[in-house]
């Protein structure tokens, strides 16, 4: 069960503006940066100058290509983000493109695969 100040949350009644996880993210970012104005511009603009582009497959296109798309596929998140910061995306219509992973030891040092 999920509570709040006021007591339970009942999600059937629930009826406020849905923030999906990966764009949360992005806002606790970007929404401190442009109060104390270190970023000016939209969330759009903010999406779209980051050092590390977020990316993605639209699904479909992930989906037709068996989950091996081509890279020319490749899409910024920005591109789905309009410049009043409405994200246009539906629900499930993006696959992210996520980094690569090492797991490392103390000293920063690889760990090998045993596999």
């Amino acid at each position: 069960m999920v509570f709040r100040r006021n007591g339970p949350l009942n999600a059937a009644k629930d009826r406020g503006p849905v923030v999906y996880p990966k764009m949360f993210r992005r806002l606790c970012d970007f929404a401190p940066r442009k109060k104390n104005g270190s970023v000016t511009g939209s969330l759009a603009s903010f999406l779209a100058h980051k050092k590390s582009p977020d990316l993605c497959f639209q699904t479909k296109d992930f989906l037709a290509a068996g989950g091996q798309p081509a890279n020319n596929l490749r899409k910024k998140l920005a591109q789905f983000v309009t410049a009043g910061d409405k994200y246009q995306a539906t629900p499930g219509g993006l696959v992210f493109v996520e980094a690569a992973s090492k797991i490392v030891d103390r000293n920063n040092r690889p760990i090998p695969s045993t596999w």
